[in-house]
Parts: C-alpha cells; structure tokens; sequence
C-alpha cells in the first residue's frame, strides 16, 4: 500500500454508514494502519494493532459468540471491564454476531450491577478479571456465563457477512445513575450513524485546521469505554481508518508522550483540569518516571451560568436535575 492509498481521506460520499460496511473498509482500505495503540502494563512498552488485525480478531469473536451461545441474534452480551483492546474486539464481535452489545460501569456497586445485570438478562458476561469489590457476588449469580476479555483467541474467523438488522436493537448503554436508580438506554445501529457524519467533521477541522488532508489523526482515549463519549470513538475514527491510543487518567501526560495524538475525547472537567495544569507551570513536572495523576476540578454548573445571563425576552431550557430536592434546585437556576 502506498502512502497516498493508506494516508487518503475517504469522501463523504464514500463514508460507511453500517458497521459491516466499516468492518469490510478496515480489512480492505485500512488494513496496514494502526487500529490501537497502548501501553503494557508488564513491560511499559507501546503495543500496536492495525486495522487488519483488529479485524481478525473481530471474526474471531463472531465466531465464539455463535460456537458457544445459542440462537445468538437478539442475545445480550454484557462486558464489564476497563478500557482495553478488546474491548472493540467483543463489542464488534458481538454485533457483527446480530446479538445485542451491554456495557457496564464496572466500578458501579454490586447492588446498582446487580439491578442493571437484571435487567440485561445477558448470555455472557466478559470481564477482565479484576475484582471491583464484588468479585464472589457476580461469580454466585453469574459463574457458568463469565469469561475472560480475550476468550475468542484460539477460534477460527467466523465468515464476513451482514448479519445486523440496522432498525433492531444493537446496543444497551446505562445511564449513570446519578438521578436516581440508572435507565438502559436503547440504540439500534442507525441511531449510531445518524449522527456519525456530525462527529466526523471535528476530525475533518482539524485536518483544515492543520492544513494536511493526507494527515492519519490519533486519538488520545481517557475516558472509560462505557462512557458514550468514548464508546463512540470505537466507531467515529475506524470510519476514516484513524488510530486510537488507550490512555489513562492516571498516566495521562505520561501516555500523550509515549503515544502522541492530535484528538482527545472529554468530559469538561477534564479540559479544564488540562488547562489548570498547563497554566499552573505543571507541564515540565511530568517529565518524571514515576505515575502521575490529573488533579480534577469542578466545573461551573452550565444551567445556574446561563440562567444569570439570558434576556427577559429569552427562554431557558436545559437539564438541571439533581440527585435531593430536584423541584427546587432546577427552579432556583432558572
């Protein structure tokens, strides 16, 4: 593959808006470009995936869905894990399989995982093995349909074909439960591409911005893979074959040194947390080997800001609820 072939823009009008057709462009446009970078926890080293063999190991994962879970379309498939490699790898696999992809806050307590598990009804639930502090409660409920992150290695590449019905569900995402007990949310894939040529034009700004069409734009993701901000990422950047660098909050500065990145994902608390430490003369300091952490910093409250500045002819309306006295909270920001 030339530079020219594997460095191209794809067209708007090229654009896949199905994730078969985004998986069918990674194994044949993108094949040679990285897909995922990380830093090894053992040996502090950067790994690197391409494109080709993300693939790969998502036919893999089809077929260990089909191999190991019966009338598999429509079945729910739970991960509870942190940001990892395979987390793209069981989330495609799952939905090129037809069943229904779930994920979980894995730091949530067992009373909140255990009503959302519920609620779920999964066929498997893929973990990476860490004990959050309620390791023996989900072993009780859940042990025979518990797996490792990594339990399709070993199995042969399913066929690559369209399995997905674009109006069904696809995927389950919860809430976070800061309102009151969570909500699932419903997603079918065409309400993931609906707004996917919307997320696309930052990367495409940013190319202007940077004055190279041709520029292959790495992404810095922080934020956990449950969060949609960083979930989204898993399909916003395989669209243009762009590469994803799995970070961490508390290794943030040191992992944008070991893998440098044009685009980050974030949550505003997180921005301003950056500009704090950049303009507090921080920046020098994370030179050190030892692991750093980001000191976050609590943001301004959007609704109670605008509610101060809007004209008498202007009407406000935003999401102000809060966990105690909701009524009465939102009221007074208005």
């Amino acid at each position: 593959m030339t530079r020219e072939e594997c460095c191209a823009v794809v067209a708007e009008k090229d654009m896949p808006m199905t994730v078969y057709d985004m998986i069918v462009a990674m194994q044949e446009k993108y094949a040679g470009r990285p897909a995922f970078r990380w830093v090894d926890d053992a040996t502090r080293t950067v790994q690197e995936k391409t494109y080709g063999q993300f693939v790969a190991d998502i036919r893999r994962m089809t077929r260990y869905l089909q191999a190991n879970v019966a009338d598999v379309k429509g079945q729910r498939i739970v991960i509870l894990s942190r940001t990892n490699y395979e987390y793209g790898v069981v989330t495609f696999g799952t939905v090129m399989a037809g069943a229904i992809i779930v994920t979980l806050n894995q730091k949530k307590t067992w009373p909140e995982l255990e009503y959302e598990l519920g609620l779920s009804e999964p066929a498997l639930i893929f973990t990476d093995g860490i004990d959050y502090g309620y390791a023996d409660e989900l072993k009780a409920a859940y042990g025979d349909k518990l797996r490792p992150m990594n339990a399709y290695e070993g199995s042969a590449p399913a066929e690559l074909a369209n399995r997905i019905d674009t109006n069904a569900l696809m995927m389950l995402m919860f809430t976070s439960g800061t309102t009151g007990r969570s909500k699932g949310v419903m997603l079918s894939e065409a309400n993931f591409f609906a707004v996917m040529d919307h997320h696309l034009s930052v990367g495409r700004a940013y190319l202007e911005a940077a004055h190279d069409p041709d520029m292959v734009v790495r992404h810095l993701t922080v934020l956990p893979m449950f969060h949609l901000g960083a979930f989204g990422c898993l399909f916003t950047w395989a669209e243009m074959g762009w590469a994803q660098k799995l970070g961490s909050l508390r290794s943030f500065y040191k992992d944008l040194k070991r893998m440098p990145s044009q685009a980050m994902a974030a949550v505003p608390v997180l921005v301003q947390s950056i500009h704090h430490d950049l303009m507090a003369g921080k920046k020098s300091k994370r030179e050190k080997e030892e692991e750093l952490t980001l000191h976050l910093q609590a943001t301004q409250d959007i609704a109670a800001s605008l509610g101060k500045i809007k004209e008498d002819n202007q009407l406000l309306v935003g999401f102000a609820l809060e966990t105690n006295n909701e009524q009465q909270n939102a009221e007074g920001k208005l």
